[in-house]
């Protein structure tokens, strides 16, 4: 199952399965060793876990980020700023 899946229409919610993958993944990014300054193969792990669920990633050294599917750039918000 791939989460940006809950965004389809026709999709029904299975928490169960929701919950092991989540934890799933937990595992495998707490099995990596990631020391201070020392993140890489984390940051390996989350852009590809995230780019296999079919969204895309920006990426500035270890910092992975991604917008939900389900966010909206035509409805800003009063905390927003240039």
């Amino acid at each position: 199952m791939h989460f940006n899946n809950l965004f389809e229409k026709d999709m029904t919610y299975d928490i169960p399965i929701m919950v092991s993958e989540a934890t799933g993944v937990l595992k495998s990014l707490i099995a990596i060793p990631s020391l201070s300054r020392d993140k890489e193969k984390a940051a390996d792990y989350r852009q590809n876990y995230i780019e296999l669920q079919g969204m895309v990633i920006g990426r500035k050294g270890n910092n992975v980020r991604h917008l939900s599917p389900m966010f909206d750039l035509n409805k800003p918000n009063e905390s927003y700023s240039n």
